[in-house]
């Protein structure tokens, strides 16, 4: 997504001609903010970017375009003080900042920058950042919806997968969650859920997922794990080898409400029942 940086006069009725404008073609400012001085202006980010440009335009107003990325950070002393130095530090301007949403000790900031991908990358390693895209025509949804979707499955994958506790579930998923890759024997509701993560646990105590990336789009968030354990329990039927295993998932999440409504996974479970040694490793050379 791209903010609009649009100049204006310091004088009464700059803002009010720019807002007009864009109002005019029945588009909805999501966020805005003003600069001070002699010649300031005004920072825009709006719903469709293309109507945008083209109302400024035909209003014959100067602006540029920055692309921006939307961070969800504690509500506590020295935050942004943190992200200014961790970007600071790799050589990227900030050129506007401005928040858009507080709640439940948390707060949304919609942060525009001169090197986007340098961005992403430094603030993906330190704090997560909730990205809703740059450029032309690309798809986003709304900052609080993707920020409040990857703090809900980082929540599962930390407490739920890693840590095993289960009481969590009520709180993340819906009444009426449904999974549609079940185990074997497991029903595809919360109960299902539950009782599928203590299976895990048992067949590896010391289990840990590992989100290598994702992504948001609409109401679902994809997810790309790894995952690393010793076989220390029972798993299908076959008892501990007590052997590392090593393998990756992909995963689909739909959400609504703030809650986990459905979800699909795909394991690569050919590789861990080869790892503990239940099914036959490739043989290096075919047989005839």
């Amino acid at each position: 997504m791209q903010a609009f940086i649009v100049e204006a006069t310091n004088r009464p009725g700059e803002l009010a001609k720019q807002t007009e404008a864009i109002a005019s073609r029945g588009i909805n400012i999501l966020c805005c903010s003003l600069g001070i001085g002699d010649r300031g202006g005004s920072a825009i980010l709006a719903s469709d970017e293309a109507s945008v440009r083209s109302a400024l335009t035909g209003g014959q107003m100067a602006f540029r375009e920055i692309p921006v990325l939307t961070l969800r950070l504690a509500d506590r002393p020295g935050e942004i003080a943190r992200v200014s130095r961790k970007l600071a530090d790799a050589k990227v301007n900030i050129e506007l900042l401005f928040p858009v949403e507080s709640r439940d000790g948390t707060y949304t900031i919609v942060v525009g920058v001169d090197k986007l991908a340098d961005a992403q990358k430094v603030l993906s390693e330190n704090l997560e950042p909730y990205a809703i895209g740059s450029g032309k025509g690309t798809p986003a949804a709304q900052p609080s919806q993707a920020a409040e979707a990857r703090e809900v499955s980082r929540r599962y994958v930390e407490e739920v997968i890693n840590k095993g506790n289960v009481k969590v579930i009520d709180e993340l998923a819906a009444s009426d969650f449904v999974e549609h890759n079940p185990p074997q024997g497991v029903s595809p509701d919360r109960e299902g859920l539950k009782k599928a993560t203590a299976l895990f646990h048992t067949a590896f105590p010391d289990g840990k997922v590992t989100v290598e990336e994702d992504a948001f789009y609409g109401d679902r968030l994809w997810n790309r794990y790894s995952f690393t354990g010793t076989h220390d329990g029972e798993l299908f039927g076959m008892p501990p080898t007590h052997r590392p295993v090593r393998t990756t998932a992909i995963d689909v999440t739909r959400f609504s409400g703030g809650k986990i409504v459905e979800h699909w996974s795909q394991w690569d479970l050919l590789t861990v029942m080869q790892q503990i040694g239940a099914v036959p490793e490739p043989s290096a050379t075919p047989t005839r």
